[in-house]
């Protein structure tokens, strides 16, 4: 009988904090990274990392990575003062989106609302906060 020798995804990937590594080198900002890409940077195999993606995350790979734009838009919708230093045309190219209509449809999936009805109710709210 022989044994398996191959690891499986979760073994291939103990001691590697993928969240951490992503958020730290903001890889997610690269319009062209694929499971691929990442797996290299990572030091792993493709296969590995989009099972351990798809099983641990519940998510696919560009699910997973568009959740870390999303948050980068967020961030930078949130320092926008009123005048708008960028359009939201620009927050979605800055945050690492191919598309518009893809950071359009994340984020009203993500957050229930627009990106632009989510800034009106933060002008809103900050109006609210001087008077």
């Amino acid at each position: 009988m022989t044994e398996n020798v191959l690891p499986t995804y979760h073994e291939a990937l103990v001691g590697k904090n993928i969240e951490q590594y992503i958020r730290e080198n903001k890889c997610y900002l690269d319009k062209s990274l694929t499971v691929q890409k990442l797996a290299g940077l990572l030091g792993t195999n493709r296969q590995y990392l989009s099972t351990y993606i798809n099983q641990e995350k519940q998510k696919t790979f560009y699910d997973y990575i568009n959740d870390f734009r999303l948050e980068e838009a967020k961030a930078l919708m949130d320092g926008m003062n009123r005048d708008r230093q960028y359009s939201l045309d620009a927050v979605a190219d800055h945050s690492g989106f191919n598309s518009y209509s893809t950071f359009l449809r994340s984020f009203a999936r993500r957050y229930g609302q627009t990106p632009s009805k989510y800034l009106r109710n933060m002008e809103e709210k900050g109006a609210a906060s001087c008077e």
